[in-house]
């Protein structure tokens, strides 16, 4: 049985992608290194970097059983997870605990910890958008079609917007400027977009 279950570890590992193991380990060790920085000047206590380390251990269990799954099957699942998703976020404008201006964390009752419901959209909204993209591959650059697309991605981007958390907005925004150069959006649209960043910024 010991023996089957290693087989299976060195197995995946010798097929995983360990550049990005290497970057989300190296990640969530900073993240431990700097509360355990600031543990003890009042901001945070001792048991924070230890809720850091059960869930770095939590996701990356996770993390190893997602990689497991087609992400087609996942995307056929968007009935099951996208509702789940958004309907937790919507939670966060009801019960939604944090900062006056960032209401983006949900109270797990009996246990005293909180959860951030954007984290579970991040990973509906890769899987949705990424199969939005394969399904338009070789017309993304029709805008009868790019505006849908755009659309798929505003939504979550916005809503976290509205939530108050546009550190979380800007991710959601980076994931999916990354998908769409990926997928072969044109340099017309990257440039525009460009310029108008820097308007806006201006």
């Amino acid at each position: 049985m010991m023996k089957s279950i290693w087989n299976m570890v060195v197995r995946y590992f010798r097929q995983t992608d360990k550049v990005i193991w290497g970057l989300c380990l190296t990640a969530s060790a900073m993240s431990v290194v700097l509360l355990l920085g600031i543990w003890n000047s009042g901001y945070v206590n001792l048991s924070r970097p230890i809720v850091q380390c059960i869930a770095i251990g939590l996701g990356c269990g996770a993390m190893f059983l997602l990689s497991r799954v087609d992400y087609q099957t996942m995307a056929k699942l968007w009935k099951l997870h996208v509702p789940a998703a958004y309907g937790l976020v919507l939670l966060t404008f009801i019960l939604g605990v944090g900062r006056a201006d960032d209401m983006a964390w949900i109270e797990i009752p009996f246990i005293g910890l909180t959860f951030q419901p954007s984290e579970l959209l991040k990973l509906s909204f890769i899987i949705t958008f990424a199969s939005h993209l394969q399904k338009v591959e070789g017309s993304l650059n029709q805008p009868e079609v790019l505006v849908p697309v755009l659309c798929h991605m505003a939504l979550p981007t916005v809503l976290i917007m509205l939530q108050g958390d546009d550190g979380s907005a800007l991710i959601f925004l980076c994931i999916g400027c990354g998908m769409l150069f990926a997928a072969g959006i044109g340099w017309k649209y990257i440039l525009a977009a460009g310029g108008a960043a820097v308007a806006v910024a201006g």
